[in-house]
């Protein structure tokens, strides 16, 4: 029970901006979100229970003024048993209603039965105005459920309980997201929402791990998804939200970091065309130097991405644009041989040899 008892208490903590309708415009507030690891904490054992006790110091800063505080105490649920004080989730959510402008917003947790050993938070919060469309931040999520009852958790008539970092491990094969977006009502040119994951900050879809969905007109649209991670490799990657016109110009995007830990990426081998089921859309892991494309060089394959442009789709062209744009020769084999693939999978090559001749 005693064995973290020096440690510094530690926790997980993350906050997002959104924004709720208000006089027809719209109030942005601050929601502040934590989980704190119970092995960090010293219980105090009262009346045959077992009680942790973290001093919560809340402080929001604007022109290094302060705009709002609190100061409570936060109390573990009783536990009988010291088997289960390390399985409980000690974890809290607080919303503070703002205006836009820059704000300073620090944390402080305290165990207040080890009285040491504090968890500090402190970051920025930049909230600008605009009447353009524009998304929230993006929220992962662990847990969606019906509500159980009153709850600091619901949201949309959902209980809904976020994941307190951007980090996935074995155990998640999916990345669940919720946002917002705004300001669509008088946005004759939305049309499309994306949402997809990148290696780099709003740069081309890998693996066409990518979600679709049509523009509402309206102030307020609420957005939920997720999206199968179990093809990709452990590493650094970017879900991205992001707003289209039908001439593929983005008005608006989101980008959140993330880090992925998968020992044993799915190999996936897509399945022949079949005209009663849905076609997968995912690619097949191959080897770059056994396949049609590793005769060409790097500016041979830039000119072949330039010469699929006319039979892309939009979000292939999104991709085409992307790797023009930002050149990488690996993906860029990846998505051409997937482009040829998705048109014919008993044999690409051919098909992109009749492709060529007719260009020709």
């Amino acid at each position: 029970l005693f064995a973290f008892d020096a440690a510094a208490l530690q926790a997980v903590m993350t906050h997002n901006v959104f924004h709720a309708p208000e006089n027809k415009g719209l109030k942005p507030y601050i929601e502040l979100y934590w989980e704190i690891d119970p092995r960090t904490l010293l219980f105090d054992k009262k009346d045959e229970k077992w009680i942790g006790n973290i001093k919560t110091d809340i402080v929001l800063y604007k022109d290094k003024k302060i705009v709002t505080e609190q100061h409570y105490l936060l109390q573990t649920a009783p536990v009988s048993d010291v088997k289960d004080l390390y399985l409980q989730r000690i974890m809290d959510i607080k919303r503070f209603a703002v205006d836009t402008g820059t704000y300073m917003l620090e944390v402080v947790l305290t165990d207040e039965v080890k009285k040491g050993g504090e968890y500090k938070y402190q970051k920025q919060v930049k909230i600008p105005y605009t009447t353009q469309p524009f998304f929230s931040d993006i929220q992962l999520i662990d847990t969606l459920a019906p509500p159980a009852g009153e709850s600091m958790y619901n949201r949309n008539n959902q209980l809904q309980i976020p994941l307190f970092t951007n980090f996935l491990d074995d155990h998640r094969k999916q990345i669940k997201y919720y946002a917002e977006l705004y300001n669509t009502q008088h946005a004759d040119a939305a049309k499309e929402i994306r949402t997809f994951i990148s290696r780099k900050e709003n740069s081309a879809v890998i693996y066409n791990l990518c979600d679709t969905g049509k523009v509402v007109k309206q102030q307020l649209s609420v957005l939920y998804g997720s999206l199968d991670v179990s093809v990709l490799s452990s590493g650094n990657y970017y879900l991205n939200i992001a707003l289209y016109d039908e001439n593929e110009k983005q008005l608006a995007h989101e980008s959140l970091f993330f880090q992925l830990i998968n020992s044993a990426p799915v190999a996936y081998v897509p399945p022949k065309d079949s005209a009663s089921g849905p076609k997968e859309n995912r690619p097949s892991y191959f080897n770059l130097d056994k396949i049609f494309l590793a005769k060409y060089n790097p500016e041979q394959i830039v000119a072949i991405l330039r010469m699929l442009f006319p039979i892309a789709d939009p979000t292939e062209r999104q991709n085409i644009n992307e790797f023009l744009k930002r050149p990488d020769d690996m993906y860029s084999r990846y998505f051409i041989y997937n482009f040829w693939m998705k048109r014919n999978s008993a044999d690409p090559e051919e098909e992109w040899k009749e492709y060529a001749e007719n260009v020709k």
